[in-house]
């Protein structure tokens, strides 16, 4: 009654594939398209994709089931199942489109990366793991963390 769940359960695909874990230890946004209170709590916009996104070490485990409001969401058989017809629409599109995606981004950004260290040094504090790494080598893996959580999350997802 005072969530958007279809919202919720885009937000938490999102945050899920991406491995997003600072949007689910508090750093999620959310609003509300009116003043009343019947107007219901929509998630989003999806941001904050910087510390965790994509590190290989986080594509086996579940990133947001437990934080901020999907427990209560999850308690819920017409979230879960709206998540899980959700997630077997997209899949398709996740696992081919978006690496394709990955590689034409790659080739317009590589004049970029060639100043981009020199121009912005890494900062030691927030380290992810790919700041010595060429572009090639940094994206290979970021897709292979990608598709390996694809791959994971939908083995979890079916078992639902």
């Amino acid at each position: 009654k005072y969530f958007d769940i279809e919202s919720w359960s885009k937000m938490y695909l999102i945050y899920e594939v991406t491995k997003a874990y600072d949007c689910f230890s508090g750093s999620i946004l959310m609003h509300r398209d009116g003043l009343t209170e019947n107007d219901k709590l929509i998630a989003g916009p999806a941001w904050d994709y910087d510390y965790h996104t994509f590190k290989p070490e986080y594509t086996s485990f579940f990133m947001g089931k437990q934080f901020v409001y999907y427990p209560r969401l999850f308690a819920d058989p017409t979230f879960v199942s709206l998540v899980k017809t959700r997630w077997n629409t997209l899949k398709p599109v996740l696992e081919t489109r978006i690496p394709v995606f990955i590689n034409e981004t790659m080739q317009q950004i590589a004049e970029s990366d060639k100043i981009n260290a020199p121009m912005w040094p890494s900062d030691a504090t927030y380290r992810v793991g790919d700041e010595e790494m060429s572009l090639v080598d940094a994206v290979n893996r970021l897709k292979n963390a990608y598709l390996d959580k694809l791959h994971w999350l939908d083995t979890q997802i079916q078992s639902w």
